[in-house]
């Protein structure tokens, strides 16, 4: 079996490279393949880069390399001969890994926090309007999701505009809807918080949990407050 692993000073740019993505090295590493024998070369041993919270990888194949996520599929395989070119495929493929990395998994926090979005997709809550005594609690609430937010993250002033516009839409929406078209417009608008914020994963499971929590009374058959 012919090795075409990496020599050192090969992994050393790699290195390089991924301190440019600004990317933690302590994510990585380095694992060994068999590449299968080709029509005119023997079976060989290539070096495979892997980052392991996502499980994605490159691999430095003999005459083409393999990643995922690639730039058009999920998975691809490309021509690449000379360690130069695979290098720039790396630089890519980094980037690549970066923004899968840190970008935030909506689907997974609506499924560890579910209680508000399976509320907005039950038939089982009623639209009707909201009593003044409950558009007084709804914006106490409110007020505190915008607590637990400047709390978690240091916002620009621009950012913190933007929290307290969200806030103030919703507490409008309160008066003038019911509460099944409600808790739906409070959804789409914490959602669009997370995104436009850039918040954490942890801050996000938070804040859905904490609205989760806030407005349950709207679901749980807890009878209207008064007039």
């Amino acid at each position: 079996m012919t090795d075409l692993t990496l020599r050192r000073t090969e992994k050393n740019q790699v290195f390089i490279q991924i301190k440019e993505q600004s990317l933690n090295h302590g994510e990585f590493e380095w694992c060994e393949a068999e590449a299968p024998r080709g029509l005119y070369s023997d079976a060989s041993l290539v070096s495979v880069l892997k980052h392991v919270p996502t499980g994605y990888f490159f691999g430095f194949y003999d005459t083409y390399v393999t990643m995922s996520p690639g730039g058009q599929r999920k998975t691809e395989s490309l021509l690449a001969i000379g360690f130069v070119l695979k290098l720039e495929m790396l630089k890519e493929w980094l980037f690549r890994v970066r923004i899968e990395h840190r970008t935030l998994d909506l689907w997974a926090t609506v499924a560890q926090e579910k209680a508000l979005s399976s509320a907005v997709a039950s038939t089982v809550v009623a639209n009707p309007p909201f009593t003044p005594a409950e558009q007084k609690l709804i914006a106490s609430k409110l007020d505190e999701i915008t607590g637990f937010l400047v709390e978690r993250q240091d916002f620009s002033e621009e950012q913190f505009e933007t929290v307290n516009r969200e806030i103030e839409y919703l507490k409008e929406a309160s008066r003038r809807f019911g509460r099944k078209d409600w808790l739906t417009m409070l959804l789409g608008g914490l959602f669009s918080l997370i995104l436009t914020l850039s918040v954490t994963p942890e801050t996000a499971k938070g804040l859905m949990k904490l609205a989760g929590e806030a407005f349950q009374w709207l679901w749980i058959g807890m009878p209207m407050l008064g007039q």
